[in-house]
């Protein structure tokens, strides 16, 4: 969800501006009804944080994503780390262990 929230605000530049820098309202309303605003990923990660146990860590991470999305917007040349591993190293550091994903099953569409 990290990576897709950084993604999302990468590839959708002037709306993650909207939401988030120069226009308050907007965020306001994402935030007052996730489901209904069509916010999905930000629903997704404002709860998966929330589950963290810790608000202060959650919050951390998620202004270091948000740092993340504009520093790579407006400071590319400062910020020579690929966004994926500054990510990465985030949630390391927060988060230890998270990134390890369980083995996955074949899909049943797969033949041997």
């Amino acid at each position: 969800m990290a990576h897709a929230y950084v993604a999302f605000g990468l590839a959708h530049q002037e709306v993650y501006r909207l939401m988030f820098i120069q226009n308050w309202a907007y965020a306001d309303v994402a935030f007052a009804d996730l489901e209904v605003s069509g916010e999905k990923a930000l629903s997704l990660l404002t709860r998966a944080l929330a589950l963290s146990g810790s608000p202060a860590k959650a919050e951390t991470v998620w202004a270091a994503l948000h740092g993340l999305v504009l520093l790579s917007v407006s400071a590319t040349k400062y910020l020579p780390t690929p966004a994926d591993a500054l990510i990465d190293g985030l949630l390391d550091l927060c988060y230890p262990g998270v990134k390890e994903k369980p083995a996955r099953r074949p899909s049943a569409s797969r033949t041997a």
